[in-house]
């Protein structure tokens, strides 16, 4: 049996948040799904196992779906293996995500060439030939700031050596960090091109931090310098978010910093020539938490659960995550930002009009606490009818330390988006444990969450502690829950 869902009624019926201009609706075909995968709740697995290696961490995982093999592969951190040379790690299922095979560590590279041995995944798909994409922070003999760039053109079950991403021209005093990824998998003359942003940290981050671009198609990179604060200013643009649009036009978010002048915000910029040129930055939303001088991301100050079970810092940012509409185009932002009495919310803007302007934020959490929220993950559906963001959510611990995976779905109609209430994701509450793999900085817990979403299912591959120690699972749940 079909039952068909038309639209945004569900605020009036269901409470939840509602945003959006009715006048300029361009409403996609109304939205039609097997009622009996509408009640599918989230499930959760294991995503990373393996435990045979240097460390017991898997951590900061991205995923695609929606493969012709019901495929899932998730990339992660990962401490396991031998890091001089590899640590990053990935994990494939072959039925939607019910359960995985931890594939070990990347492919060695030939000598002198590029390894992923820095970490910070991140995953991409091509639609229509089926290739999956990977890119990691990594490094080379000549090549200090390289991102370790892996192809498989076998739908995820083997990667190529790889190439790398990354300006080879970036100074040796620079340092990269935070690649994002994405496939232009839309009908046209671009269709294809792999876009890997990432920041670079002028003189170690003493300088400005620029955001730049690469594409790669016919085997090879162009570059691009894409966002560039003065030199000395200690502008930033870091922590970039890529997505493509239908008519395969070319954004990506970021957290913007300028020294002096208006504080941090979310930023956007656009391009309509394959990443080539861009316009302007526009601001999509300032940020209300505090600078900290030294901290070029601008961390929340959130604490997590130190090796000895104290109070200890942990690196949390205002975290941009970027989702282009597959069929309208319309451009999503989640982010966290700070209010007067509560140091980090998940919120929601979007834009019509390819980024040019941005509807009032719009906080996703439901819930009363004054306790944080951070590191959202964003998917839409393949018809652009429905949307997810998932997040990590103290709202249960009264100390704000112990934290749960939690959701939200919205229906979309044209440019009405209609927020359902907040549901559990994860199984059970875990600590925001740090510190306790001396492979990783002791601040750090996860650097992102990732979302995907096929025909049938919304994905999240998130990190939690629930065995102890950091490991990456998988929540699957229904396009219609």
């Amino acid at each position: 049996m079909v039952s068909t869902v038309a639209g945004c009624s569900s605020k009036a019926a269901r409470g939840g948040a509602e945003i959006g201009d009715a006048a300029s609706d361009t409403s996609p075909a109304s939205y039609t799904a097997d009622a009996g995968a509408a009640a599918t709740a989230p499930t959760n697995v294991l995503v990373s196992s393996t435990t045979a290696g240097p460390g017991r961490s898997h951590a900061s995982p991205s995923l695609v779906a929606g493969g012709v093999g019901h495929e899932v592969i998730v990339a992660f951190d990962d401490t396991d293996e031998d890091l001089t040379d590899h640590a990053v790690g990935w994990a494939r299922s072959t039925d939607d995500g019910a359960s995985f095979t931890d594939e070990g560590h990347f492919p060695d590279s030939p000598a002198g060439s590029v390894t992923d041995n820095y970490g910070y995944p991140c995953v991409g798909r091509d639609a229509i030939i089926g290739n999956v994409y990977v890119g990691a922070l990594g490094s080379g003999p000549g090549v200090p700031n390289a991102i370790a760039f892996f192809v498989s053109p076998s739908a995820g079950v083997t990667f190529n050596p790889a190439l790398n991403a990354a300006d080879p021209n970036i100074a040796t005093a620079d340092y990269v960090d935070f690649p994002a990824i994405a496939v232009d998998n839309a009908p046209g003359y671009s269709q294809g091109i792999v876009y890997v942003a990432y920041s670079d940290f002028v003189s170690g981050g003493s300088s400005s931090v620029k955001l730049r671009l690469s594409a790669y198609t016919n085997h090879a990179f162009a570059v691009t310098e894409v966002v560039s604060p003065p030199l000395n200013s200690g502008g930033e643009a870091s922590l970039p978010s890529v997505a493509v649009a239908p008519d395969e036009d070319v954004s990506i978010a970021y957290y913007a910093q300028a020294t002096g002048s208006g504080g941090p915000s979310i930023a956007v910029v656009h391009s309509s020539d394959q990443g080539q040129h861009f316009d302007a930055p526009v601001t999509v939303a300032p940020l209300h938490m505090a600078v900290v001088a030294g901290s070029f991301n601008g961390g929340l100050g959130l604490d997590g659960v130190g090796p000895d079970g104290g109070v200890a810092p942990v690196d949390a940012y205002a975290s941009p995550q970027l989702s282009a509409n597959p069929v309208s185009g319309a451009l999503y932002i989640v982010y966290v930002d700070a209010t007067q009495d509560d140091k980090s919310n998940i919120y929601f803007t979007q834009s019509a009009d390819r980024g040019q302007t941005w509807s009032a934020p719009v906080q996703v959490n439901d819930d009363a606490t004054t306790n944080d929220q951070f590191l959202p993950a964003i998917a839409v559906s393949l018809d652009g009818a429905r949307l997810a963001i998932d997040f990590y959510d103290r709202r249960d611990d009264a100390a704000n330390l112990i934290a749960t995976r939690y959701g939200v779905t919205a229906d979309i109609t044209g440019t009405t988006v209609a927020f359902r209430p907040n549901f559990q994701v994860s199984a059970v509450p875990f600590p925001v444990t740090v510190g306790g793999d001396p492979y990783f900085a002791p601040t750090y817990f996860s650097i992102r969450t990732s979302m995907a979403a096929d025909a049938t299912y919304f994905y999240d591959a998130y990190t939690d502690t629930e065995d102890g120690h950091l490991d990456v699972r998988l929540a699957r749940y229904s396009i219609e829950y």
